[in-house]
């Protein structure tokens, strides 16, 4: 073999063995899928189980799996939703976490508190129901799960929320301050305290480039409300949450940019503005 065709050799076995390479890097498989998530499962505040064998099957094929997850930490029945999507963990972020997208609701009161630490958000929440419901509140903190963010070396974001310790206190204070416009004493005592509402999102760099996007929530809303109704109707509106978002996701590349105000990203810094 001449030294010419030696070479050509050499130079297709590399470009084979190159083109190999991108074309495993291209292909998602249940593995990755298993490894992405248990490593999640590892740092994450709330237990969640491992999707099954048929729902990481509909995930590699890019449809939305739903699950219920089960009662635990003092909480009622949970639900979940995963979905594998082209966009960026960053653009999905924005797409949960940009009051700009979402639209005020007129039988919500939301009075927002001084944040500490690593919360992203925290705030009072009054909800106005029709007579004879009594109206719900509740204090929520939302936190950047920065451990995973770490350990991950920045490949997984989350966050996740919780009620505040002490909220109900906390909220009167302000409320006997004047400090929440539409909410008095007398309104306040009369509603019921929530007494459970925990969940996160999730949003996991793939080997393929895409990103494990997931929603996951557990709530009761006390006196006459039964915790089932609550979770049935949580399960049925997870398609409408998940499609808003990603539909605001797919936007944040010409909306989050210029002056936009910044948002903090999953690593406690804010999200870089588009060009």
């Amino acid at each position: 073999m001449g030294a010419r065709t030696c070479y050509r050799a050499a130079m297709t076995a590399l470009l084979s063995l190159l083109l190999a390479g991108v074309a495993h890097a291209a292909e998602l498989s249940d593995a990755d899928l298993v490894d992405a998530f248990r490593e999640f499962q590892g740092s994450a505040p709330h237990a969640v189980p491992l999707p099954g064998p048929s729902q990481r099957q509909k995930l590699l094929a890019g449809k939305m799996v739903k699950m219920r997850l089960p009662a635990a930490e003092g909480a009622p029945v949970g639900a979940m939703a995963l979905v594998v999507s082209p966009l960026s963990k960053e653009e999905i972020w924005l797409g949960t976490a940009d009051d700009a997208h979402f639209g005020s609701q007129d039988d919500l009161i939301i009075h927002h508190l001084p944040l500490r630490g690593n919360e992203m958000f925290r705030w009072y929440g009054f909800v106005d129901l029709p007579r004879p419901l009594s109206d719900r509140h509740f204090l929520i903190q939302t936190t950047v799960n920065r451990a995973l963010e770490s350990k991950t070396g920045g490949r997984m974001w989350s966050r996740h929320w919780t009620l505040e310790p002490g909220g109900e206190a906390t909220a009167r204070s302000l409320v006997a301050t004047g400090a929440v416009a539409g909410v008095d004493t007398e309104r306040f005592d009369d509603a019921v305290w929530v007494p459970q509402n925990h969940g996160a999102w999730i949003f996991v760099d793939l080997p393929d480039g895409r990103t494990l996007f997931g929603y996951y929530t557990a709530a009761s809303l006390g006196g006459n409300f039964p915790d089932s109704m609550v979770n049935r109707y949580v399960y049925w509106g997870l398609e409408r949450v998940m499609e808003e978002v990603l539909d605001h996701a797919a936007k944040a590349k010409s909306h989050y940019r210029g002056g936009h105000a910044p948002i903090m990203g999953g690593n406690g810094a804010p999200v870089p503005r588009f060009p």
